[in-house]
């Protein structure tokens, strides 16, 4: 008897251990989710700051608008944080034969998805895009407009329902996301190629047209 109870005694003890052990596997395993769920919260609270913060959104909106820049065109065919004559610093241009193509990244979020704040929102995004329409300037040798880069998605398509293109395109801006730039770069690329054909065709005419008359 004595030794069938030590025997009892000593199952009972290692699965006592064992349990204790799992526990304490557990246990741990729960911290170290805790320490995980824990530094999401406060990646998520930095981001929330980051996005809070105008001058950070700039800096992420730059920083978007730069790597999709690297991705589509050559690096000697672009420049970030261009200075222009007047001494204003536009966010990019994109070198095209003689002419600068600016680009300037805005990311108005301020009222954006606010309870009753739409026309404040809509409010802030007609003064970013006068910002961005003064980078169209002559005197270096831009296109007459300009492109303003919104580095979200989500904002992107809630200007597009409330039809704020059109008073975009009153101030000669073209308002474009990451997925619509790609498409709007090769329109206006194209475009451009188109004007410079039609320059190159008049001076070969006039050129002809003054051969002409020296043969006759």
């Amino acid at each position: 008897d004595v030794s069938q109870t030590v025997q009892m005694t000593s199952e009972h003890m290692r699965n006592n251990s064992q349990l204790v052990a799992d526990v304490s596997s557990k246990l741990a395993s729960i911290e170290h989710s805790q320490r995980q769920v824990l530094g999401l919260t406060q990646q998520l609270q930095q981001l929330d700051a980051i996005f809070k913060n105008p001058k950070r959104r700039g800096i992420v909106g730059e920083f978007i608008l730069a790597e999709q820049l690297r991705e589509i065109l050559p690096a000697a065919s672009f420049e970030m944080q261009y200075r222009m004559g007047n001494g204003a610093i536009v966010d990019a241009v994109i070198h095209f034969q003689d002419m600068h193509i600016p680009i300037d990244a805005k990311f108005p979020l301020e009222n954006f998805s606010k309870e009753g704040r739409e026309k404040e929102f809509m409010r802030d995004v007609k003064l970013r895009i006068d910002e961005t329409s003064q980078y169209i300037s002559p005197f270096d040798d831009t296109t007459p407009f300009v492109f303003m880069y919104v580095p979200a998605e989500g904002v992107m398509e809630h200007l597009l329902a409330e039809d704020i293109i059109h008073y975009a395109f009153q101030q000669k801006v073209i308002l474009v996301s990451p997925i619509s730039f790609f498409a709007y770069l090769q329109t206006v690329l194209h475009g451009l190629n188109a004007l410079i054909i039609e320059q190159k065709t008049k001076e070969i005419l006039v050129q002809l047209s003054t051969l002409n008359t020296q043969f006759q």
